[in-house]
C-alpha cells in the first residue's frame, strides 16, 4: 500500500498505529514511544482516547460519529479535530501507512 501524506487524510481515512509505536497510558493520558525515530511523544486525554480507537478498519467520520454520541459533543466538531488530531499524528509518522513529515537536517554540531 502507498503511504498517503498527512495533509492528505481526511473523514475516509482508517487510521492505524504504526508497529514501531508503543504506548504507556499515565493519569488517563497517553504516551507514546516511536521506536523508529527514537521520540516520545505525549497527548493529551482528547488526542489519548481517539488514539485508542485506531484499528485500520473504522473511518475517522465513523469513529467521530461514536464519539460524539458518546459524549453528546457536536458531530461537526468531533470530526474537525479527529482529523486536526489525525493528521497531526500521521506528520509525526505514527501512523501506519502516512509517510511522516520530512524532519529538517539539524546541520553539524
Amino acid at each position: 500500500m502507498p503511504e498517503r501524506t498527512a495533509g492528505s487524510l481526511d473523514a475516509e481515512f482508517a487510521p492505524a498505529r504504526a508497529a514501531s509505536v508503543y504506548s504507556v497510558e499515565i493519569d488517563g493520558e497517553l504516551v507514546l514511544l516511536d521506536e523508529h525515530e527514537d521520540r516520545l511523544h505525549h497527548l493529551n486525554p482528547t488526542a489519548s482516547l481517539v488514539w485508542s480507537c485506531f484499528d485500520g478498519e473504522a473511518r475517522v467520520r465513523d469513529l467521530a460519529r461514536d464519539i460524539s454520541g458518546e459524549l453528546g459533543l457536536s458531530y461537526e466538531l468531533i470530526l474537525a479535530d479527529m482529523v486536526r488530531i489525525v493528521r497531526e499524528l500521521g506528520a509525526e509518522g505514527l501512523l501506519a501507512g502516512v509517510a511522516a513529515d520530512e524532519r529538517p537536517d539539524p546541520g553539524p554540531e
